[in-house]
């Protein structure tokens, strides 16, 4: 029975992806490539690997159906009940397996995709990134809720970055403060970093920048919850918890771990951290195919990376937004590389920030080339009248 109802989710998915390539009239390279993503859906679980591989797949299953049965959130997980809220909201007709909510995450993908496109966050650069992105591919085609905190984290930044709208986008991130609260912290980080770096230093922003201390050494005795406000911020409980997730992932707190060691290192472990993040697993640490696989996308997203960043860009507004995008994924990278030490979870973690990061600045790439030609166009034509004029003097 499993199999039969599958088969009418998946008739209910084609018919959206039909009505997508009607809507947006794409051509068939882009079709034919979203019709590959829908396919992997079913090539992965119970197929190249079993889904207990990504064991979490199951709670999201189990929180989905428990909603969608009863309209109450079941007693998993507060990520996952919320996680499993969402996912019933998509009219799928039947939640009966991961296959099916990775179909729900494919209506989601395919959602962000149809989003992109019709608020112009589109090139060609941006349309076969969003859809080759290997990484991508794979996180949005199974039952995780990955693709939730990339759809909410895509329109929050589109708001942010391309519609200099802050506030509504905050707004609109607001639930990634329960999907995943820290992507919603390093996007207000990085936007506090922003105004302080961006534009010239006046006295507003140093009165600020001063206040910020003397608040935290105020309010450090403030208690939340089983813990001060102090306790929470601070070096040790930052060590901690990467004490606590580097056992989880090696079962072991001493071997190889390496402690902070105090404020002063803390800055050369951040920039270590944040290189490991990137292109962890190298090609000799991994151990299956599947890492194998990503650790040469790490290398060719770094490469990317480097790639993007020579590209001269020529409007003020235009370098502002792109370096709100590199204090973003600076923060994002420095803050996961510290905490995060299993291959797997820096992929999951990692795909959804680099998603983001490119998608805009191909989007600027290509904003900033237009705006650099239109002017360079409009120039000429100016220097072509006044020399008609002088010629009829």
């Amino acid at each position: 029975m499993t199999f039969i109802y599958d088969l009418i989710n998946l008739e209910f998915v084609l018919l959206v992806f039909l009505f997508v390539l009607i809507y947006l009239r794409l051509d068939l390279l882009r079709s034919t490539i979203i019709l590959l993503h829908l396919v992997t859906i079913f090539l992965l679980n119970d197929v190249l690997f079993h889904p207990s591989y990504m064991p979490d797949q199951f709670r999201y299953l189990a929180a989905t159906q428990h909603f969608r049965n009863t309209f109450e959130l079941a007693s998993i997980g507060r990520i996952e009940n919320l996680s499993g809220a969402l996912f019933a909201l998509i009219p799928l007709p039947f939640i009966n397996s991961v296959q099916s909510i990775a179909m729900i995450n494919f209506v989601l993908y395919l959602s962000v995709f149809v989003f992109l496109r019709k608020k112009k966050v589109s090139n060609n650069a941006v349309d076969f990134f969003f859809l080759l992105y290997p990484s991508l591919m794979l996180y949005t085609s199974l039952a995780l809720r990955e693709t939730l905190v990339l759809f909410f984290m895509m329109i929050s930044l589109y708001t942010i970055i391309v519609k200099d709208r802050t506030v509504v986008g905050l707004i609109i991130a607001v639930p990634l403060a329960f999907l995943k609260i820290q992507n919603f912290l390093m996007i207000l980080l990085a936007l506090s970093i922003f105004k302080v770096l961006s534009g010239r230093l006046n006295l507003r922003k140093l009165i600020i920048i001063a206040l910020i201390p003397m608040a935290y050494m105020y309010l450090q005795d403030l208690r939340i919850s089983y813990f001060t406000l102090g306790q929470y911020f601070s070096l040790e409980k930052m060590e901690m918890y990467r004490n606590y997730m580097y056992y989880e992932n090696t079962g072991d707190y001493r071997l190889g771990y390496e402690p902070i060691g105090g404020w002063a290192n803390l800055p050369f472990i951040s920039v270590k951290s944040l290189f490991y993040f990137l292109l962890r697993p190298l090609p000799w640490q991994a151990t299956n195919i599947l890492q194998l696989v990503q650790s040469l996308e790490n290398l060719f997203m770094v490469a990317l990376l480097v790639l993007v960043n020579l590209k001269k860009t020529y409007s003020k507004s235009v370098k502002r937004k792109r370096l709100f995008l590199n204090i973003f994924l600076l923060v994002s990278m420095t803050v996961y590389g510290l905490m995060v030490f299993n291959y797997g979870a820096a992929a999951r973690y990692r795909f959804v920030l680099l998603a983001v990061y490119f998608v805009f600045n191909f989007y600027l790439l290509g904003y900033d080339k237009l705006l650099y030609r239109n002017t360079v166009l409009r120039v000429r034509n100016n220097m072509g009248a006044l020399s008609v004029g002088a010629a009829s003097l």
